[in-house]
C-alpha cells in the first residue's frame, strides 16, 4: 500500500519533471498552485497547469502512469563499434522497448549523452566518440521506473 501510495506518486512527479525540464516544471507548479490554492483539486487541474508548459501537452505521460497498469522495460540489444580513418569511433547501439510505456530515455556512450524520444519498439542509435567505448547505458541517472534495470547497461565487445 505504502510503496503504491507514497512512492509511486512520488517517482511519477520525478519523471514528470526531467520531461518538462526544471523551468517548465516549476512554472507547471507555480500556475498550478495559483489557479487552485486552498481548493480541491482533480487530476485535469494539475494536466492543464503543466501542459500549459509543455509544448506537445502530457497526455500520452499521464495516460501511461496514471490510468494503466502497464510497464516500462528498455534494455539495450547489439553492440557494435568500429574505429574511424580520424581516430574517432563509431559505436552502433541497439534499442528495445518491451514494455508498453514509451518514455524518452537517454543513452550514454563514455560521456556522451543521448536523449531518445522514438515511439519504436527499437531503434539503432550511432554515437561517435573520442576514444574506444567501454559500455552503453540507458537511464544512466536512473530516472525511469523500469521494471529491470539490469538490462539497462552493456559492454562493447573487445
Amino acid at each position: 500500500y505504502g510503496a503504491m501510495t507514497y512512492t509511486r506518486p512520488a517517482l511519477v512527479f520525478r519523471m514528470l519533471h526531467w520531461v518538462m525540464g526544471d523551468a517548465a516544471f516549476r512554472a507547471g507548479l507555480r500556475q498550478f498552485y495559483a489557479d487552485n490554492r486552498l481548493q480541491h483539486v482533480t487530476e485535469a487541474d494539475l494536466r492543464a497547469a503543466m501542459g500549459a508548459h509543455y509544448p506537445g501537452g502530457l497526455d500520452w505521460f499521464f495516460e501511461q502512469w496514471i490510468h494503466t497498469t502497464a510497464t516500462l522495460d528498455y534494455r539495450i540489444g547489439e553492440l557494435a563499434t568500429s574505429q574511424l580513418p580520424d581516430g574517432r569511433w563509431q559505436s552502433t547501439i541497439e534499442v528495445l522497448r518491451d514494455g508498453d510505456i514509451r518514455m524518452p530515455v537517454d543513452l550514454r556512450v563514455d560521456g556522451t549523452t543521448q536523449r531518445l524520444d522514438s515511439t519504436e519498439r527499437r531503434q539503432v542509435v550511432t554515437i561517435v566518440t573520442a576514444g574506444r567505448p567501454a559500455e552503453a547505458v540507458l537511464d544512466p541517472d536512473n530516472i525511469l521506473i523500469d521494471i529491470q534495470p539490469s538490462n539497462n547497461r552493456r559492454t562493447f565487445p573487445r
